[in-house]
């Protein structure tokens, strides 16, 4: 079954490919194109203070990613709400679960 919303409307994820540190970098506090980011490690937020400040709210998805027992946090931007927020949680939830 597809992922979808609480309202029916079926959820789309895209990855974006780059330089995955610069990534990281250019994010800030007010990004809407981004609703949720994987990090390798925790230790990958630290060049980034907007990301430091969010990793309390990290949710570990190691599992769906098969990569336990190391940590895989992944957080959803603090300014992401509404759809695009039900979504990224609806998809993080599911990374925690082992295949």
């Amino acid at each position: 079954m597809n992922p979808q919303l609480k309202s029916g409307q079926p959820i789309v994820v895209e990855s974006d490919t780059g330089d995955y540190k610069q990534m990281l970098e250019k994010q800030t506090s007010s990004n809407q194109d981004v609703d949720l980011i994987v990090l390798d490690s925790a230790d990958d937020a630290k060049s980034n203070p907007v990301l430091v400040s969010q990793l309390g709210g990290a949710v570990n998805v190691c599992a769906g990613l098969k990569a336990c027992p190391t940590e895989t946090p992944s957080i959803i931007p603090s300014q992401i709400g509404g759809d695009e927020r039900e979504a990224a949680q609806t998809f993080q939830s599911f990374l925690q679960k082992a295949p």
